[in-house]
């Protein structure tokens, strides 16, 4: 098989996947990473806003953080999710696995 025969047939696998119902969970994980993601955001933005003006090492310790705390939070907020899925046991350890 090459590398065409390979992409097509898990396309393949994925659109009978996603036909057997399994199309709420991503939409629940997407949401989940969406809600993360703005939270972040807004949250952030609001922390930046207090600490931008001052001197020291706090505003640069938040501007350096910024990028792991939004994957904290992703990963928090999928784990927080996952159980609503009807994603089965396999794919449900191998997402807390990742989260964890």
């Amino acid at each position: 098989m090459d590398g065409a025969d390979t992409l097509t047939l898990r396309f393949e696998k994925l659109v009978e996947w996603l036909g057997r119902g399994q199309s709420p969970s991503l939409l629940i994980l997407l949401g989940a990473v969406l809600v993360a993601v703005i939270l972040h955001k807004i949250v952030y933005g609001l922390l930046f806003r207090k600490v931008a003006n001052r001197s020291g090492h706090f505003p640069s310790l938040v501007r350096r953080a910024r990028r792991p705390v939004r994957l904290g939070m992703v990963l928090l907020f999928i784990a927080i999710a996952l159980p609503a899925t009807r994603l089965g046991p396999e794919w449900q350890d191998a997402l807390q696995h990742i989260a964890l």
